[in-house]
């Protein structure tokens, strides 16, 4: 679970694309569930492999494992 922390606390204020490299190395998938205040379809599964980020102005603001 400690990893999982890590990795997500790592991902606040990274691009999408190096938040996509470092849950890639981790063996994890991304998804983005909020961009600038617009929200996107996500499905209802929760998955311990994906990492859910919001961002804002191009830079993760939140993220999350579902």
């Amino acid at each position: 679970m400690k990893e999982q922390e890590l990795l997500l606390t790592s991902l606040i204020g990274k691009t999408l694309e190096e938040a996509t490299n470092l849950c890639k190395q981790s063996g994890y998938s991304i998804s983005v569930t909020m961009k600038d205040k617009i929200s996107y379809a996500t499905t209802m599964d929760f998955s311990f492999t994906r990492v859910n980020v919001r961002l804002v102005k191009g830079l993760v603001t939140k993220a999350d494992i579902g």
